[in-house]
């Protein structure tokens, strides 16, 4: 069943609304982790995305490593400050570097690993 802000509905009528076997799977997924719930994102960028918009705010500040995903630093780095959120972006690896980096405002701090 999907809740929206007008009521219960009891049946699904389009993917997007919901569906019965991704909310099984965050239902399980929540479970298993001990947390209150979980969601599933079509693709990685949704997920970092949503991760992003949902945890920073105008004013903020965000540090990026220079070798993250392509996408993850561009929308960083050329999306964000539309929303007033500022990055610097450091070397992957110069701890030094990052934490020089680090200020008042500093929301997140994004890193990938190859390993």
């Amino acid at each position: 069943m999907v809740a929206f802000s007008k009521g219960e509905v009891d049946h699904y009528e389009y993917g997007r609304y919901g569906n019965p076997t991704r909310e099984a799977a965050e239902r399980k997924l929540a479970a298993l982790e001990g947390a209150e719930r979980c969601i599933l994102f079509d693709c990685g960028m949704s997920a970092v995305c949503a991760t992003i918009l949902s945890s920073c705010s105008q004013g903020g500040h965000i540090i990026i490593t220079d070798d993250a995903y392509k996408q993850t630093l561009h929308f960083v780095t050329n999306i964000m400050p539309r929303f007033g959120v500022t990055s610097t972006v450091v070397p992957m690896g110069d701890y030094k570097a990052m934490e020089n980096a680090v200020t008042p405002a500093t929301i997140m701090i994004i890193s990938e690993s190859s390993n």
